[in-house]
């Protein structure tokens, strides 16, 4: 998962920053769990959600085409809501 060029060099102008993922669910307030997530540049400098996704992905039972939706909402401490919508 990547996250936008713009987006990526406003808020992580780093090549590699750990940043957590909190899923939310808009029955539940609050979160239902956090996962600390590596953001790394590639060659072609995006940034990618990689180390650690695949951990979120399972937890959260997401699945192809299903839509996350992420907010940053601490970006002192990096943080994201993310928001998923079903297929």
């Amino acid at each position: 998962m990547y996250l936008p060029l713009e987006f990526a060099d406003k808020y992580f102008p780093e090549d590699r920053v750990m940043v957590k993922l909190r899923a939310c669910c808009e029955e539940v307030e609050g979160f239902l769990n956090e996962t600390q997530v590596v953001a790394e540049r590639d060659n072609h400098n995006t940034l990618y959600l990689r180390r650690r996704w695949g951990e979120f992905r399972t937890n959260n039972d997401l699945h192809e085409g299903d839509v996350s939706l992420l907010q940053l909402v601490d970006v002192k401490d990096k943080i994201f809501n993310v928001y998923v919508f079903r297929a």
